[in-house]
């Protein structure tokens, strides 16, 4: 999958990584990866750059790890370069503070369009409230 607005320098194809710090996420099951459970960064990660840390007053640091995560760590895609982020389902619904270097936005016409279903089912819930209670919106 082809990413788009990555700071690539076009004549020698190097990389514009800046320091992003404390991009706030909460762990939730991948619209995209059903029983999958994490988050995607906003910014292309760079290999071996980033720390995730649990906001929490613990501030508990999860270390990445390359293979399936068991609870309390995390695996970064930075192979990919999509900054999938998961975890172990026994993590879900926590939040975290991520701190990594980032080579451009992760934003692509694929996770717009994964977005529409989600849209149409809070329209038709919306649809289905005003149905339900007239007058109330």
């Amino acid at each position: 999958m082809a990413l788009s607005n990555l700071r690539r320098n076009p004549i020698d194809g190097t990389m514009s990584w800046r320091a992003i710090a404390n991009e706030a996420h909460t762990v939730a099951e991948l619209f995209e990866l059903p029983g999958i459970y994490g988050f995607v960064l906003q910014d292309r990660p760079q290999a071996g750059s980033g720390t995730v840390t649990e906001d929490t007053t613990a501030a508990t640091v999860f270390p990445i790890v390359t293979s399936a995560p068991l609870a309390g760590q995390v695996f970064v895609d930075f192979n990919e370069n999509r900054g999938y982020c998961i975890f172990n389902s026994a993590d879900n619904g926590k939040s975290f503070l991520v701190d990594y270097n980032g080579g451009g936005s992760n934003t692509t016409v694929d996770n717009i369009e994964s977005l529409i279903p989600i849209g149409q089912q809070r329209l038709q819930n919306c649809q289905t409230c005003r149905r339900v209670i007239p007058g109330k919106h």
